[in-house]
């Protein structure tokens, strides 16, 4: 801030600073921050979400497969065929 800023003129008798315009900018970095961390932080939910429910899907697919083959086996067999 440049001495400038403080002198006094016909608006600003003492050599107040008007913050109204910082004050605004301020608030809109602010903003844009949480919004951009809230937008990460949804993005890495969700990929662990999907992640995590792509691993369950495979996992179940892989104890379903055992059965499949038992039930397979069961209703196929030629000795109940006669």
């Amino acid at each position: 801030m440049s001495r400038s800023n403080l002198a006094p003129t016909k608006d600003r008798p003492s050599g107040i600073l008007s913050q109204k315009g910082i004050t605004g900018l301020e608030t809109a970095i602010v903003l844009i921050a949480f919004v951009v961390v809230a937008s990460v932080f949804a993005f890495t939910i969700l990929s662990a979400g999907v992640f995590s429910s792509e691993a369950n899907k495979q996992t179940i697919h892989a104890g379903l497969r055992p059965v499949h083959d038992s039930v397979s086996r069961v209703l196929l067999s030629p000795s109940q065929a006669k």
